[in-house]
């Protein structure tokens, strides 16, 4: 079984309690912007995200962000891996991509 990293967007909840407080206004999933590296979190800490995975940049110039990478207090925001949601699985033999 592969290991799934869901994609961040705005609004997803981060294991410190905070949330995503910037997205993509062009790049979305159901309507949803994919949050970027930089973007602000809603938090005590006014963290922002100081993770992305440079292989996929959004339209704003800014890598996209996966489930777990970091914000600037450490936190890491879940991305959804729920069946339909796009995400970036561990390279499987013979299969392309991935982190």
């Amino acid at each position: 079984m592969e290991n799934l990293r869901g994609w961040v967007r705005l609004s997803d909840g981060a294991d410190c309690g905070g949330t995503v407080a910037e997205g993509s206004a062009c790049d979305t999933s159901d309507d949803i912007g994919y949050t970027f590296q930089g973007a602000r979190m809603s938090c005590r800490k006014q963290c922002t995200i100081a993770d992305g995975y440079p292989q996929s940049i959004l339209s704003n110039g800014m890598a996209q962000v996966l489930d777990g990478q970091k914000t600037s207090g450490g936190g890491r925001p879940d991305g959804d891996t729920a069946p339909g949601y796009m995400a970036v699985g561990a390279a499987r033999p013979g299969a392309r991509g991935g982190p």
